[in-house]
């Protein structure tokens, strides 16, 4: 809770005082008359920065990686010249980009465009309380109404964090004697990694049996 409380005022201070600071820059260096114009013209410039550089660069990306690489059919071939280390990650990457409904990527421009519209809204409030339209402490009202709105995303990050940390925390480890050559070797590993066919003890890379792949499944000890 306390994280979701920072990360909203946090958006909602710097932005807004951000837009204060920007103002002021402009009325001292700009003679023309200070019309609402510009309060407008700060608000499309606001959100539309951050629709490219969070959705459009991000949207950009993935049509790219499902059209030479999914959809081409050589995934495979583009997973097995990858590290070890970044193979694993890559392979979620495209099963998630995979199962992502089409939809999904119309939701996010439609909360782009309700994101740009309240840019503009604040932008104005702000510019009309920093030029005297109205009363300055309309500023703190602008404050207080971008944390409100970014509330429902740092309340989302919060509860990512808390799922990857639990993810991560929570370990079950398993023993179960699993032949390879004649020795028997110990297996232990996380409940995250019980879809993998292979483990590595000792420096020697081992095959799980079954029977722990099944038991990490189904969470039992």
């Amino acid at each position: 809770m306390l994280y979701t409380i920072y990360a909203a005022l946090a958006a909602g201070v710097f932005e807004e005082l951000g837009r204060v600071c920007g103002f002021a820059v402009l009325q001292a260096s700009d003679r023309r008359p200070d019309g609402v114009g510009r309060a407008l013209g700060a608000g499309i410039g606001h959100g539309g920065i951050e629709a490219i550089l969070l959705v459009g660069v991000a949207t950009i990306s993935h049509l790219v990686i499902s059209v030479s690489v999914i959809n081409a059919g050589t995934s495979e071939a583009f997973l097995a010249g990858l590290p070890d280390a970044q193979r694993d990650i890559v392979a979620r990457q495209f099963e998630l980009l995979i199962n992502t409904p089409a939809p999904f990527y119309l939701l996010s421009i439609g909360e782009r465009t309700i994101a740009i519209a309240l840019h503009i809204a604040l932008s104005v409030l702000v510019w009309m309380a920093f030029t005297g339209r109205i009363r300055r402490w309309w500023i703190l009202g602008a404050i207080l109404a971008h944390a409100l709105a970014d509330a429902g995303a740092a309340l989302y990050q919060s509860g990512s964090g808390e799922r990857r940390r639990g993810a991560g925390v929570g370990i079950d480890r398993h023993c179960h004697s699993c032949t390879d050559g004649d020795a028997n070797v110990c297996v232990h590993h996380s409940a995250a990694r019980s879809r993998s066919s292979a483990d590595i003890v000792n420096g020697r890379r081992v095959e799980v049996c079954p029977i722990t792949r099944q038991c990490c499944a189904h969470g039992r000890r």
